[in-house]
């Protein structure tokens, strides 16, 4: 039980914390509250793999994706074997946006036609850390994030991925409502409809991240959030 939970059992009006027939972190009369403290991971007990090894598979994605260009001979995947290289950061796109502009180079640039084969290649690649992904629902998400250039957008990235992964983890776990807690006692109640506007609004933002470091076990693999 973390002290998030704590609070908000004792201040909320009917709050109490679940039976152990009973979902979620907090019950609020009947309905169930999910609750994340500072840097709040959003991931559940399953649906989940090993983000680990999604390294191996970025790198197979961009092989693809090079073989749907018709560069199969003509251009060798960029991989530095570093923990972080795949990772996406708020400022830095690393191997994804390496190995575009590389291809980039290669194409003559990227059409908006190919721009949208790249994005479905890589959110198909991710449905091997979000087991259950809708790839069909999510596949163009990244169209706007990714220039015909190569560039990555990093903003844009977060802005379609972080919803991407809430809206995962919340299919899974089906809470009512989820609240974000700071350490000074201040929180954020949210239904899950309006989690991206939230996100949007700056009332929320991720501390982290998705990882898929050596460490990063699965927890890394998703992003963290706390309340601003």
């Amino acid at each position: 039980m973390g002290p998030g939970e704590v609070w908000l059992s004792t201040i909320l009006r009917d709050g109490r914390r679940p039976t152990g027939a009973e979902k979620g972190d907090v019950i609020v009369g009947s309905i169930e509250l999910e609750v994340k403290g500072p840097n709040g991971r959003l991931i559940g007990q399953s649906g989940y793999g090993d983000a680990k090894q999604l390294r191996i598979k970025f790198n197979e994605t961009i092989s693809r994706i090079a073989d749907n260009l018709g560069h199969t001979n003509t251009f060798k995947v960029i991989d530095t074997g570093k923990d972080n290289f795949w990772n996406v950061g708020k400022k830095s796109g690393e191997g994804f946006e390496i190995n575009l502009k590389e291809l980039s180079k290669t194409n003559n640039g990227f059409s908006p036609k190919e721009i949208s084969m790249i994005s479905t290649e890589i959110i198909t690649a991710f449905k091997n850390y979000l087991l259950n992904l809708d790839i069909a629902k999510y596949s163009n998400i990244l169209s706007n994030a990714i220039g015909k250039d190569g560039s990555i957008n990093t903003k844009k990235w977060h802005e379609e991925m972080l919803p991407m992964f809430f809206e995962y983890y919340h299919n899974i776990e089906l809470f009512e409502y989820i609240a974000f807690t700071s350490g000074n006692g201040r929180f954020l109640l949210i239904d899950p409809i309006n989690f991206r506007d939230s996100f949007n609004k700056g009332l929320i933002d991720f501390t982290a991240a998705p990882s898929f470091t050596n460490g990063a076990g699965s927890q890394g693999g998703t992003y963290g959030i706390s309340i601003k």
